[in-house]
């Protein structure tokens, strides 16, 4: 029978650690690329750099000084970051469109992009339905539930600390002998996607690309409190849930060391 422990609630854990849901800002500089994503994080171009070019096709093609777009006959070309001193690159196509609008409104560069895109006449009409294609399709969920600082880098949203205590408390084990990090899989995004958790960060930004008639909206929707939070408990949730199937699976190989009985 599975003891209290087991059943503590993400926002619960939350709460005692942080009192509230904390902000969810990647305050890491550069990007890194890994299977395709990246992520990108406070940078502004020093002088503008725009090259626009329009023709009777409806071409739209225009760059700053760390991203570019191109959309051309329904195609995308885009870009962020440069080799020459930002240190990396990135290029995407249409099916990154909504990771690429996401990782722009948590950076720097978005203004630039704003008015970029406001002087180059690109309504964010013009590309709505195709972001919300793109994310229907499982594009930008990486981004919005953690990107690479938690999905690569490996930063642990978990409340393990608590996990463990509670643990011992419960079944008897000493908090330092117990050393579930080997079972442990809290930074597997392929895992992540088959969870409910996955599932309501999708939802949940799929509703912020619909509702929005403007980059501006867009972009600032995802610095909303409410948002921020749901996103950052909804990677937590499946960490926290990660971490106690973690410890059930260390208790399974380690039968033996309880000193008390288990409370029920």
């Amino acid at each position: 029978m599975a003891s209290g422990w087991d059943k503590e609630s993400a926002r619960h854990s939350m709460a005692k650690k942080f009192g509230k849901a904390p902000p969810y800002r990647d305050k890491s500089k550069g990007i890194s690329v890994v299977r395709g994503r990246t992520t990108v994080t406070g940078y502004r171009s020093p002088e503008p750099s725009v090259k626009t070019i329009k023709d009777k096709t409806g071409t739209l093609d225009f760059s700053g000084h760390y991203y570019s777009f191109k959309k051309e006959n329904g195609s995308y070309k885009l870009t962020l970051g440069n080799w020459s001193d930002a240190g990396w690159f990135w290029n995407g196509d249409g099916t990154e469109l909504s990771g690429y609008l996401y990782r722009l409104a948590l950076s720097t560069t978005k203004q630039d992009f704003l008015t970029d895109a406001k002087t180059e006449g690109l309504k964010y009409s013009d590309i709505k339905a195709d972001a919300i294609k793109a994310i229907e399709k499982g594009d930008g969920i990486y981004e919005a539930s953690g990107d690479n600082r938690v999905w690569h880098f490996g930063e642990d949203l978990s409340d393990n600390q608590y996990y463990i205590d509670e643990f011992a408390e419960e079944t008897g084990y000493s908090v330092d002998e117990i050393d579930p990090w080997a079972y442990y899989d809290g930074g597997n995004y392929d895992k992540f996607e088959k969870s409910p958790q996955y599932d309501e960060v999708k939802q949940e930004l799929l509703e912020k690309f619909k509702d929005a008639n403007t980059f501006e909206e867009l972009f600032n929707s995802f610095n909303e409190e409410d948002f921020r939070i749901t996103m950052t408990e909804a990677t937590m949730d499946f960490q926290n849930q990660n971490f106690r199937e973690a410890l059930n699976k260390w208790q399974k190989d380690n039968p033996d060391k309880p000193k008390k009985e288990v409370k029920k």
